[in-house]
């Protein structure tokens, strides 16, 4: 059996989540919906300055809530990652990685109508994580949260009907 790595001089440094998937519309006024997801994460965890880069896969859920619009073709929303499970892949053995069940990880969802029939949709999240390299049974935070952003280096594919929990263009 593997030894699990020390928990103390472990942190996470940097997380990526891309290619997240969804399959919920956007609420309408007044509504809130909550999606699922699968992402792909790279995440670097810092051990003593020798940062150690990973990759693997996830679940994750996330709520939405519709605040305003601006009277145009911009609608605004309430976005918080519920949850966030992340393991196997590359990461060491014993090693988790969740969204914190102790701070709520927000942020807004702005979904730009475009000629077409077409939609911009930009979206962040302050994320805060907690790592455990003992298969779950203690949890270190992060000392401050990984903002997760919407940006040309993460393009996610549209699909008719659908909606993603973090997609850049939905037709």
């Amino acid at each position: 059996m593997p030894i699990p790595i020390p928990l103390t001089p472990y942190g996470v440094k940097s997380l990526q989540l891309r290619d997240p998937t969804g399959n919920a519309a956007p609420p309408g006024p007044g509504g809130t919906i909550e999606s699922f997801f699968d992402v792909f994460f790279k995440i670097e965890l810092d051990s003593i300055g020798h940062n150690q880069p990973y990759q693997g896969t996830g679940h994750g859920r996330m709520r939405l809530h519709y605040n305003h619009d601006n009277g145009g073709d911009t609608r605004y929303f309430d976005t918080e990652m519920v949850s966030m499970d992340l393991s196997g892949g590359t990461l060491p053995p014993y090693t988790l990685v969740r969204e914190s069940p102790k701070q709520p990880s927000v942020g807004t969802t702005t979904i730009q109508s475009l000629p077409g029939g077409q939609f911009k949709i930009d979206s962040f999240f302050d994320v805060f994580v907690e790592l455990s390299v003992d298969g779950g049974q203690s949890w270190q935070p992060a000392s401050a949260p990984m903002t997760e952003t919407l940006g040309p280096d993460q393009p996610t594919a549209a699909r008719p009907g659908s909606w993603g929990a973090i997609k850049r263009l939905y037709r």
